[in-house]
């Protein structure tokens, strides 16, 4: 099924708030793509390293434009530029997030496979 059931989707309109805090440039590795194709894409990641920009912990990787949609999958590394993101829920559980694709051009935001060393 492409849409979630309504039980499947979980909080109340509000209970949640995303803070803008900056840019940033990483480099990880995709421990899951299972919400590639959701919209948000989502992949959540790890072994995160921050190029340059905000140093967050990020734990995923969203983009709402669907160019980014099943762009990499499980186990792939990374690296990925856009607005950084500060996620508040219930006023007291923090995460962060990198958002990719904040506009239709993605103008200097960037999901895409890390270049092996030859």
């Amino acid at each position: 099924m492409a849409t979630k059931d309504y039980d499947e989707i979980e909080g109340e309109w509000g209970d949640t708030i995303y803070e803008p805090i900056g840019v940033a440039s990483v480099e990880c590795k995709i421990t899951s793509a299972l919400g590639a194709f959701d919209n948000p894409s989502l992949y959540t990641i790890e072994d995160l390293k921050i190029i340059d920009g905000v140093d967050a912990p990020i734990t995923e990787l969203v983009s709402f434009t669907h160019t980014y949609a099943g762009e990499v999958e499980d186990g792939e590394e990374v690296v990925a530029r856009g607005k950084v993101e500060k996620v508040i829920k219930n006023s007291s559980d923090v995460s962060y997030r990198l958002v990719v694709g904040t506009t239709r051009e993605s103008i200097d935001e960037y999901i895409k496979l890390k270049e092996s060393p030859a």
